[in-house]
């Protein structure tokens, strides 16, 4: 016979093993990864929108991922009371989902694009998320492969005539709401400077903004390497209304801009 002690032992040990195989493992100092920290309830909501699996730990890579966006939603509300960016008029670009106008080609295709539109060859996208992550990845191929880290040197290619000088109003613009001098060197794995870079230029150019927000912040994830939103089935009706629809033109004085979009590996890239 076992003593009182004992079996006491026993029964407390026997409990423990029940009660851990109900529980969930939680990371705790002794097991986290160098460098690493216990996930959040809102780390691991963060981790599911960007289509990540949800951990109970977040390391230096993992943080760089959910970092991006904290602040679009804010930022992105201020850009719309700027003028022409409170405005919802719809031109070309946003006719075919394509915040950047960029021209059919392998970064288009990259980011599922459904058809070309007969003006300038300008790329549709299925959603408008899709065409604004190609258009930060434009942006970043443009440091990244052809040396324009810098606001004034993209917009020197990007837009034609007095638009593409280092002083223009387009360059201001472009400037005073992504919040970063025209000479300044960008950094093309800061998703979310470029993605403002990218909007900036996009209310600029086309006298608007006629976006919802969820879907630039969903384009912005994408762009960062977050989970894609899913083509949508009807891809032939969207390219038909991209195609057929009526689009007001560019104001007046906007800047004639012909994107190109180069055949580059994606290896220079982070994301």
């Amino acid at each position: 016979m076992f003593s009182s002690s004992v079996r006491k032992a026993v029964l407390i040990g026997v409990y423990a093993i029940l009660v851990g195989s109900f529980m969930p493992v939680y990371a705790t100092a002794a097991t986290l990864g160098p460098g690493c920290r216990v996930a959040t309830s809102q780390d691991q909501k963060e981790m599911v929108d960007r289509g990540l699996p949800k951990a109970e730990q977040v390391c230096p890579k993992d943080q760089e991922i959910l970092g991006i966006g904290r602040d679009f939603e804010q930022w992105y509300a201020q850009l719309k009371t700027q003028s022409p960016c409170n405005k919802n008029t719809c031109t070309l670009s946003c006719r075919t989902r394509n915040t950047g106008a960029q021209v059919c080609g392998p970064t288009s295709r990259r980011w599922n694009s459904i058809g070309c539109h007969p003006n300038n060859q300008t790329a549709i996208f299925p959603t408008v998320s899709h065409g604004f992550a190609a258009h930060i990845e434009l942006l970043r191929r443009y440091c990244a492969e052809r040396g324009r880290c810098t606001i004034g040197t993209v917009l020197q290619k990007w837009a034609t005539g007095t638009y593409g000088q280092t002083q223009s109003p387009y360059s201001a613009f472009v400037s005073k709401q992504a919040g970063m001098p025209v000479n300044q060197v960008f950094n093309p794995n800061d998703i979310d400077l470029v993605g403002r870079i990218a909007l900036s230029m996009a209310c600029f150019e086309a006298g608007s903004l006629p976006y919802n927000v969820d879907e630039m912040k969903k384009g912005l994830l994408m762009a960062g390497g977050g989970a894609r939103v899913p083509v949508p089935a009807d891809v032939g009706q969207l390219r038909q209304e991209s195609l057929a629809s009526q689009y007001y033109e560019n104001p007046a004085g906007a800047p004639n801009s012909r994107p190109e979009s180069w055949d580059y590996p994606p290896s220079t890239l982070s994301s």
